[in-house]
């Protein structure tokens, strides 16, 4: 079932936003219609209970982050980096260019957003609400409601792949032939254990009429601390299938398939509420 996309997204900049970020506040807006450009849908998910659960990082994680971060290669947040110029950094308005490819575009939010029993993301990036800046970095807050199939199941953050900077722009399909696999890594005060990584085809390719075709395609990635002190996980793009939720699915064909936006997305657990509070320190096609 395609769920409405929310936009807005980018990487963090300073430790100050990173404290601040870890609030705890549950009471966040609900997601907008946008950001500076569209996205292109959240996947539903449903058995999103059961690969998110509870947090694996604490208020103590805040802390691990020093006075002084700086970036390391990769756009990785660490401590003692050597090479700030190798940081991802969030343009004005939330623009996002990420390192040594050509995939730019804005980032998004977006969740299942009914309210109140519903999953929700701040920033909202609507048109009424803030989204990412380059001074926030890509820092989302989420509050996601007990999953149940697939009308609440959770939300997350996505950023266009093939986007010009300004106002209105449109959002083109992306290649990402040659590529073998797609990285990211957070931290913050509440981590999830688990990410949906997931690349969104708008054209697919003409099958058999009566078989819909969502686009999302996705996997899992269980996040495990790396030698930067962050977690990460790591996907290969050959493993992508269409609606992974359902445990099979048509694998992403490179050549066929050209996708517009990646996505991050935090699945609602079936037991319990989960909130979630962090910043994306990387977020690669390689």
């Amino acid at each position: 079932m395609n769920k409405p996309a929310i936009l807005g997204a980018a990487l963090l900049g300073t430790l100050a936003y990173a404290i601040v970020s870890c609030n705890g506040s549950d009471n966040k807006t609900t997601n907008g219609t946008g950001g500076q450009g569209p996205g292109t849908g959240g996947s539903s998910s449903v058995d999103s209970g059961s690969p998110s659960g509870g947090d694996s990082g604490t208020s103590d994680e805040c802390s691990d982050v020093g006075a002084s971060p700086t970036f390391e290669d990769g756009g990785l947040f660490s401590i003692g980096g050597t090479d700030p110029s190798k940081g991802v950094t969030l343009a004005p308005g939330g623009f996002y260019a990420m390192p040594s490819t050509s995939y730019q575009g804005y980032c998004f939010t977006f969740a299942d957003n009914f309210d109140p029993d519903g999953s929700t993301m701040y920033p909202p990036c609507g048109t009424t609400g803030p989204c990412f800046t380059a001074v926030s970095g890509l820092c989302p807050t989420a509050n996601l409601g007990v999953a149940t199939g697939s009308t609440i199941w959770g939300g997350g953050v996505g950023c266009n792949l093939n986007q010009k900077q300004g106002a209105g722009t449109y959002v083109f399909d992306s290649d990402v032939t040659g590529k073998t696999s797609i990285t990211v890594s957070v931290f913050g005060c509440k981590v999830p254990a688990v990410l949906r990584i997931q690349l969104n085809v708008r054209s697919m390719p003409p099958r058999d009429a009566a078989i819909p075709d969502s686009g999302f395609f996705c996997k899992d990635a269980t996040l495990k601390r790396d030698t930067n002190g962050m977690m990460s996980g790591t996907v290969l793009i050959g493993d992508l299938i269409q609606d992974c939720w359902n445990g099979t699915g048509l694998k992403l064909d490179t050549a066929t398939m050209k996708p517009t936006s990646i996505q991050v997305q935090l699945n609602s657990d079936t037991a319990k509420r989960t909130t979630f509070d962090f910043c994306i320190s990387k977020m690669s096609i390689d």
